[in-house]
């Protein structure tokens, strides 16, 4: 039984900027039995943006993690790093400061696949060959990207997490400022 229930908050006046997602996407992944492979895709960004968060995805046979940009100056600006991934760590990452990809810049998406026996998230015993798909079964190599489009000290704005200071109007003392703060106010 689903119990899901949906708030929806309307703000008085008009939006600055609206969040925008681009994804990396590889729809010909193919995972032979009894191999590691690593999958390498890269997406461009014509104009400057500030990322907000990101999402890296992968099923059972994901070992690994990497994802970041190079500018136009031949910079390297890191998003994440994730040396033994776990699927239960599919989620928005969102880093402590906003990332100013510049425009011309190149983002990065490298990852790793082990579909052999000494995997033991391997789904399939013996391994098979693994193609892309929706079910925990398949595979995916996914990374939606948020951003905004970039306004100088967008690099400045602090998305980490709240420090003591902040928690003051914690109301039910979860620790932590939220909606249902704002209702039993």
């Amino acid at each position: 039984e689903d119990q899901t229930d949906i708030n929806i908050f309307l703000a008085d006046g008009e939006v600055d900027r609206v969040i925008e997602s681009f994804t990396m996407i590889d729809p010909f992944l193919i995972l032979p039995p009894y191999e590691i492979t690593e999958v390498y895709n890269t997406l461009y960004v014509p104009s400057d943006v500030s990322v907000v968060s990101f999402f890296p995805h992968l099923h059972l046979l994901g070992s690994s993690w990497e994802v970041f940009a190079t500018t136009a100056l031949n910079d390297t600006i890191p998003f994440i790093r994730i040396n033994n991934w776990d699927f239960d760590w599919q989620n928005y990452y969102y880093p402590e400061y906003m990332l100013h990809i510049p425009a011309g810049s190149t983002i990065h998406g490298i990852a790793t696949y082990d579909n052999t026996p000494n995997n033991p998230d391997n789904p399939n015993d013996p391994p098979e060959l693994v193609l892309p798909g929706q079910g925990t079964n398949d595979e995916m190599f996914f990374i939606p990207i948020e951003f905004i489009p970039y306004q100088p000290g967008d690099e400045d704005i602090y998305l980490g997490e709240e420090d003591e200071c902040s928690l003051i109007g914690d109301i039910n003392g979860d620790e932590g400022l939220n909606v249902l703060d704002v209702v039993l106010l």
